[in-house]
């Protein structure tokens, strides 16, 4: 058990203080899944209130014992993608808030918050991840891109996982095409393009950044898919996590649009 070596103690007597925590608040804070414990709901929530606290009493300490991240960290999962796309924004609050320490942890693997494996998330997706406290930065379009100093009828497409044929919207703008190769995910969508020149699908936030790609095709996606940003409902009130939720989220809705 971590706990145990953090505290220097054995298994035990960390067993026996959860339990006399337990029966105290009269909550049962963790449960065992396969074989490890997990913090319940109700553990979550201590969490949050217990960081709180720290936080607030971390407040009047004498000026000398400040630290230079004094708000704490806050660790964001995103997409590698997003993460690209929106680096400026990114860097920007970093810039103007000294005081936070974010980790960025970028997977195309949904984060799970329950389990702490983030404090944010930053995703796209058709609807609200469940049980987060979300924000809705905005719609999120597609667009074929081809490299901006590529003349002449676009000839080969670079599509992904699942897609063997080319849509009819994509075959009607461009009769002479035909799929190329199968690439799984958005940059190496994008680093096929510019290496190896034809088109492919990309976010319109990525693709119309990039000054070396040009648009060839209007929106043929439909609109169903946006730009969340969640964390736990019950951490939702921390400090670092309000800041980075207030702050963040207004710059990203303006850069996407939304």
């Amino acid at each position: 058990m971590a706990a145990a070596s953090e505290l220097n103690v054995d298994r035990t007597t960390v067993a026996r203080r959860l339990e006399r925590l337990e029966a105290l608040l009269g909550l049962q804070l963790f449960e065992r899944l396969n074989g490890k414990l997990e913090p319940t709901q109700h553990g979550r929530r201590l969490f949050s209130i217990a960081e709180r606290a720290e936080q607030e009493l971390s407040d009047i300490q004498n000026d000398n014992e400040e630290k230079r991240f004094e708000f704490g960290k806050v660790r964001i999962s995103t997409s590698e993608h997003v993460l690209a796309a929106f680096a400026p924004q990114i860097s920007d609050f970093i810039s103007d808030h000294p005081k936070i320490l974010l980790e960025i942890v970028t997977s195309n693997r949904f984060a799970d918050l329950s389990k702490y494996e983030a404090d944010i998330v930053l995703r796209i997706g058709s609807k609200p991840p469940p049980s987060l406290k979300t924000i809705d930065l905005g719609s999120v379009r597609f667009g074929l891109y081809k490299r901006r100093d590529e003349t002449g009828p676009v000839e080969k497409i670079w599509t992904h996982p699942g897609e063997i044929k080319l849509s009819k919207s994509i075959a009607e703008l461009h009769p002479e095409a035909k799929v190329s190769a199968i690439i799984d995910g958005v940059l190496p969508t994008r680093e096929m393009i510019l290496s190896a020149g034809g088109a492919g699908v990309l976010p319109k936030f990525l693709g119309s950044s990039d000054q070396r790609l040009v648009s060839c095709s209007e929106d043929f996606i439909p609109q169903k898919y946006r730009l969340f940003m969640g964390c736990l409902p019950e951490q939702r009130n921390l400090r670092r996590i309000q800041i980075v939720m207030r702050d963040l989220s207004d710059s990203l809705k303006q850069a996407l649009g939304g």
